[in-house]
């Protein structure tokens, strides 16, 4: 009989889910926190451990697996129109990865090995696995655009986004030509305070940007215009921030312009920023 010993069977599951989180996030071009991983990757282990109790057995079950893998997935992104995406991800990366650690335990083991695969066999092809799917995501024409973070400073208030580099991104300030950074609308209301939250009920843009400086209490705001695919002419209303970081890169005096509703299809991000910002 195999003795199984539940520390190192945790510790094992949690290195393995957090690269299979991490591998999902790069597949899915999701935003990926460690401080969501840890925990999600927590909760497998936990599942895995519980699998081996005698009584619990039926955890093992693969509609049960799919459970897991989903509470997963819900705890490192969130609930939202991309869970589906990124549960399945997940659960193809977990085959992925199973595949990877039979070749490396069959091309470093043979047919003297044990069984199973020990946990070097285990750790060895997942990690060769995250390798392959890193390499692969960085040649591929969407990993070219890639995501980071970005602060917007305005009103002694500091909000934390995720934005996109996106080069397609050209728009641009009349005035001064210094490149306007877009963001959803409700990132737009986020980094205002709550008195200007009456504004974001206005569909208009021009509407919107007349109430925005009515409200205003030194605030600065612009309308900006901006041509689309089936849109010319457009309008956006927009904010001056004291200052904008994305990534390592910080302006002062920035536009951040409100885009007229959701940037992202998946929620992996909520602002749009040019690869020269």
């Amino acid at each position: 009989m195999k003795t199984v010993y539940i520390d190192s069977l945790f510790l094992l599951n949690l290195a393995i889910n957090c690269l299979l989180l991490l591998a999902s996030g790069r597949i899915t071009i999701s935003e990926t926190k460690v401080k969501k991983v840890l925990p999600a990757a927590a909760f497998g282990g936990l599942w895995a451990v519980a699998s081996f109790v005698p009584k619990l057995g039926f955890l093992s079950l693969l509609p049960l697996k799919l459970l897991c893998v989903t509470v997963m997935s819900t705890i490192t992104w969130g609930l939202g129109r991309g869970l589906f995406k990124r549960t399945a991800a997940l659960f193809a990366m977990t085959a992925l990865f199973g595949g990877a650690v039979w070749a490396v335990y069959y091309i470093i083991g043979g047919k003297g090995a044990p069984e199973s695969p020990g946990p070097g066999a285990v750790l060895a092809g997942a990690a060769v696995c995250f390798g392959a799917v890193a390499a692969w995501c960085s040649r591929t024409p969407s990993a070219q655009k890639t995501t980071v973070r970005m602060t917007v400073e305005s009103g002694g208030k500091i909000t934390s986004l995720t934005a996109l580099l996106d080069s397609g991104n050209e728009l641009r300030d009349p005035l001064t030509s210094k490149p306007v950074t877009v963001v959803s609308r409700d990132a737009f209301f986020e980094i205002l305070p709550p008195e200007f939250a009456p504004a974001k009920a206005l569909d208009d843009p021009v509407e919107c940007f007349e109430m925005l400086r009515r409200l205003s209490s030194g605030q600065s705001f612009r309308l900006i215009s901006y041509t689309a695919l089936g849109v010319e002419g457009g309008m956006l209303p927009a904010l001056r921030a004291d200052a904008v970081t994305v990534g390592r890169r910080r302006r002062e005096g920035m536009l951040v312009a409100c885009a007229p509703g959701e940037i992202s299809k998946h929620g992996g991000y909520t602002a749009l920023a040019g690869t020269d910002v």
